[in-house]
């Protein structure tokens, strides 16, 4: 089969997900020492000391549950320019939630990685294109229900910045 073909495509999508999904503790294990490798390089992590953990339960020790109040006061810090508080890496966007913290929406910036991971949630339906054959689900028009992806600007740093509902945007992208 050559690069260009549907199936050639959609298995080389699939390849990490397949090979998780028969080792699904190794996957897991990888997607945490991945995580922490990024926290290691924020503020955030390293007062949690992300860079020295290597197993869940040292995780668990480290990391206490938060809620969205607790990482409100880093959040503003990003939108002040202080990114390294809370990311490894810059916003490329900025979403909203329909929950409601106290009458407010929740702003949660939307890095390149978080992104990517995101996007590849659509690998379920990729599999099921590939496991039948029906290349046809990517044809025509798709009726998608969702809150919009553009619903106003904040002010981070020294510009203005779109925001929308987390829902749009990662259905927009996917």
């Amino acid at each position: 089969m050559n690069q260009t073909d549907p199936r050639t495509i959609i298995e080389q999508q699939l390849k990490p997900w397949i090979r998780s999904l028969q080792k699904p503790e190794t996957a897991q294990e990888d997607v945490l020492q991945n995580l922490l490798a990024l926290y290691a390089q924020t503020g955030y992590g390293r007062e949690h000391d992300a860079g020295e953990i290597k197993t869940i339960d040292d995780y668990r020790r480290s990391f206490p549950v938060a809620g969205y109040e607790q990482f409100k006061p880093r959040i503003e810090e990003v939108l002040a320019g202080e990114i390294s508080s809370l990311l490894s890496e810059p916003p490329i966007g900025w979403a909203i939630t329909r929950g409601t913290t106290k009458g407010e929406s929740k702003f949660i910036p939307m890095t390149p990685t978080d992104m990517q991971m995101r996007v590849s949630a659509g690998r379920a339906m990729m599999k099921y294109v590939l496991d039948t054959g029906g290349y046809d689900l990517f044809q025509g028009v798709n009726l998608n229900l969702n809150f919009p992806s553009r619903v106003g600007t904040i002010q981070v740093m020294d510009r203005e910045v779109e925001y929308g509902y987390s829902s749009g945007i990662y259905t927009r992208f996917v």
